[in-house]
């Protein structure tokens, strides 16, 4: 196997990782459909039976959203060192019978606790259409970056927007414990690629190599979270408020 061919095979191989979990320990050693559906049951906000299909086609379009981390985060390596731009090929090759693909890779999870995470229908997954998920994320991608010259923000930025456009899509709501699995996922997920890339470049290229792991900002410094803190506080500032108003004399004549 040449050059290009090994890298274009590696580019498959991290295609194939965007089905495994990263939170879970062992990382990238469970299925993530597994791993989702134990949260659904600790968490007892929602559960999978609700709505099987929806819930299936969302776990298949985030699947669809990793991909393009994979792309994403390959770019600042790719920079530095050329050949790592076969892996796109890698990709192509996955997209272009993403069925097939997604069929052929199902053994990490999408058949677990005797239900399966496949969805029925997965004809819309054309390659134009994953051309297309792909476009759109990238508008999101440069939206975020465009807000701040730090990749952790910007990762953070693509997620939120690209989790919440994923929920719309499917009708579902994105209840908080569901973002904040998919939020660490994701970034988990992006950590790995680091590493992998990083793994394909020969040790005499690492001096030149300025690409770093992505990680997500704490939230004090986190610019898209600072509006749900100050929407917090004023909630709490009103309760608080609210409970004095009324322990107050004349309030309960």
């Amino acid at each position: 196997m040449d050059r290009r061919m090994y890298y274009r095979s590696a580019g498959l191989s991290a295609a194939r990782r965007a089905f495994y979990s990263y939170t879970a320990q062992p990382r990238g050693s469970y299925g993530l459909p597994l791993i989702f559906l134990k949260m659904l049951k600790a968490q007892k906000v929602i559960t999978f039976e609700e709505d099987k299909e929806r819930w299936r086609s969302f776990l298949c379009d985030y699947i669809v959203f990793r991909l393009y981390i994979a792309k994403y985060v390959l770019k600042s390596y790719a920079r530095d060192y050329s050949p790592l731009t076969e892996l796109y090929a890698g990709f192509k090759d996955a997209e272009k019978d993403w069925p097939g693909f997604i069929r052929s890779s199902s053994d990490p999870g999408w058949e677990a606790a005797g239900i399966s995470f496949l969805p029925k229908d997965l004809s819309s997954y054309t390659e134009k259409e994953m051309d297309n998920h792909h476009e759109f994320f990238d508008r999101i991608a440069k939206e975020a970056e465009a807000k701040t010259q730090d990749g952790g923000h910007a990762l953070k930025g693509l997620v939120s927007e690209s989790l919440t456009a994923i929920s719309k899509k499917n009708h579902l709501p994105l209840l908080t414990p569901v973002f904040w699995f998919f939020e660490k996922e994701t970034a988990a997920y992006a950590q790995y690629l680091s590493s992998y890339y990083r793994g394909l470049i020969p040790d005499s290229y690492y001096e030149t190599v300025k690409a770093h792991p992505y990680r997500l900002p704490k939230k004090e410094s986190d610019p898209y979270t600072q509006g749900f803190r100050l929407a917090g506080f004023i909630l709490l500032f009103i309760a608080v408020i609210t409970a004095f108003l009324l322990a107050a004399p004349g309030m309960h004549t």
